[in-house]
């Protein structure tokens, strides 16, 4: 079983100080206007000292798109759109010079996060979708699943307690009807476990590394 959930972006918006021959029209000093940054976004919203300061929004070059409070030329707070150094997109909540809040994280390899957002990283309630259509929903804690989830996988479904990805004890329902109840390590059953067959034929006993080694 795979899992892979772990990120940590930091993004902020910082303007240069001389922006006048940029400004396309209104007041860019002390009021309000609209100014073309060097690297050819535009901005839109209040300025103070000749810079982005109180509500405006910025459309980059390459599509990202801020919208919110500005403070002295940084992004403070508000929602966004961008593509991080690495190649993800997200699109959410954003403050404190972070990803915080609700939002959805495009990764580069098609996997997709979306939910709870806390300095850069998965926190709370979400769910992650994989390229090949499997998915998890869960707690997240430090980009991980920690706490209860479920993983939604080609064999069946997996509801477990989850330690930093990993599932410690749990229930896994195979597609025919077959299920097993107990622990796990390493994503395999491990440890004292049941499973049940179809035809209601039940096995316990010790697993280690998904083999039944001790029957009870």
């Amino acid at each position: 079983m795979r899992y892979c959930l772990a990120f940590l972006v930091a993004v902020f918006l910082l303007f240069p100080p001389t922006l006048r021959a940029q400004c396309l029209e209104g007041d860019c000093s002390d009021g309000r206007g609209t100014f073309r940054s060097p690297d050819g976004g535009t901005y839109t919203g209040q300025f103070r000292n000749e810079l982005p300061h109180g509500r405006g929004n910025y459309v980059s070059q390459n599509g990202g798109y801020y919208e919110g409070e500005f403070q002295f030329g940084e992004f403070i707070s508000g929602t966004a759109k961008f593509v991080t150094k690495n190649g993800d997109r997200y699109e959410g909540e954003y403050s404190n010079g972070n990803m915080n809040g609700k939002g959805i994280l495009y990764v580069k390899n098609g996997d997709v996060y979306r939910g709870d957002f806390k300095n850069g990283s998965p926190e709370g309630d979400g769910s992650y979708s994989f390229q090949d259509g499997t998915y998890s929903q869960g707690r997240f804690s430090g980009g991980k699943l920690n706490g209860p989830g479920v993983f939604f996988l080609k064999e069946g479904t997996l509801d477990a307690e989850f330690k930093d990805n990993d599932p410690v004890r749990g229930k896994f329902r195979y597609k025919d009807g077959a299920e097993y109840v107990g622990g796990f390590k390493n994503g395999k059953f491990d440890g004292h476990g049941t499973i049940t067959l179809p035809d209601g034929t039940q096995m316990e006993g010790e697993f280690k590394e998904g083999t039944l080694v001790e029957k009870k």
